[in-house]
Order: C-alpha cells, then sequence, then structure tokens
C-alpha cells in the first residue's frame, strides 16, 4: 500500500509541476532537495537518540533512555533512508513531469485545433443561415412590393371605374334634368 502511495504521489507529484510549466529538470531538483532535506531530518533525529543515550547513562532512566534513544535512532535510520530513496527517485519524476508536459502539450494542441474547427463550423453555419435569412427578406420584400402593386392597380381600377359609373350616374341626372325642364 505504501509503494502505491509513493507512486501515486511521485505522478501527482509529476502532474502538478507539469500544469504550471516547471520542466522536468527542475522538477528533479525539487524532489533531490526535498530528498536531501528528508535525509537531513533523520540524521537529526538519530542525533538526538544518541544525545538521549549518552544524557541518560548512569542515572536511574538509563534503560528508559537507551529504549527511547535506540526508537529515536531507528527511526532517524528510517527518515534517512527514505530520504535517500526520494532523492533516487529525483531522476524519475523528473523524466514523468517530462513526458507529462508533452502529453499535456499534444492535448492542449489537439484541443485549440478542435475549438477552431469547431469555430469555423459556426462561421461557415452562421453565414449560410444569414445568407438564407437575406434571401428570404429579399424574397419577402418582392412579394410585399408585388402586392402593394397589386393592391394599387386594383385601387386604380375601381377608381376609374366609379369615377365611369359617377360620370355616367351625372349624364343621367342631367338628362332626367332635361326631360324635366323641357318636357
Amino acid at each position: 500500500m505504501k509503494r502505491y502511495m509513493g507512486l501515486a504521489s511521485s505522478f501527482g507529484l509529476a502532474a502538478a509541476i507539469a500544469l504550471v510549466g516547471c520542466s522536468g529538470e527542475q522538477a528533479e531538483r525539487a524532489v533531490d532537495a526535498t530528498g536531501r532535506g528528508i535525509s537531513t531530518t533523520g540524521e537529526a533525529i538519530g542525533g538526538a537518540g544518541d544525545k538521549l543515550e549518552a544524557s541518560s547513562e548512569g542515572s536511574k532512566l538509563e534503560k528508559a533512555g537507551d529504549a527511547v534513544a535506540h526508537g529515536l535512532q531507528s527511526t532517524g535510520e528510517a527518515v534517512d533512508k527514505l530520504g535517500e530513496k526520494v532523492s533516487d527517485s529525483a531522476e524519475k519524476v523528473g523524466d514523468k513531469v517530462d513526458a507529462a508536459g508533452a502529453k499535456i502539450k499534444d492535448a492542449a494542441d489537439a484541443t485549440v485545433e478542435k475549438v477552431k474547427d469547431v469555430k469555423d463550423a459556426t462561421v461557415d453555419k452562421l453565414k449560410e443561415l444569414t445568407g438564407k435569412a437575406d434571401d428570404a427578406a429579399q424574397d419577402a420584400g418582392a412579394k410585399v412590393d408585388q402586392a402593394a402593386q397589386d393592391a394599387a392597380d386594383k385601387a386604380d381600377a375601381a377608381v376609374k371605374e366609379g369615377a365611369e359609373e359617377v360620370k355616367e350616374g351625372a349624364e343621367a341626372v342631367e338628362k332626367k334634368a332635361d326631360e324635366v325642364v323641357n318636357p
């Protein structure tokens, strides 16, 4: 379980560093520095165990001091080994960061290309729809103009017909008036 957690954390570190734009070499240096820091901490813990052992010699708590000192020395050695392993894994982390960075760059490039394709398709479709709308507007305008012309022609014909009927009616009234006046 610890092994998988270590691998997961190494990969997580690699991915995080790649996302913020660090190179594999930078990641390698960071992991190596972390390993050295852990080793130094382990040595300090071991040194504290040595000091505790030395200070408890000849006292009533010598056995307890020795046990605690031995525990601290063991812990210090384990932490020191962990630091060495972290430092040893630095190169692998750097390689993983470089690989992850390349994959992320490729994915970003592919995403940019896909977005450009979608944008181009959208622009083309918009132009097509705009052209259809312009054509429909022109057709509707022509139909409105034709309908207005037809209505004007019908109105003109109705006015002429009405004027003709009025003229005929006026002539009929005049004729009747002449008949009444000149019997």
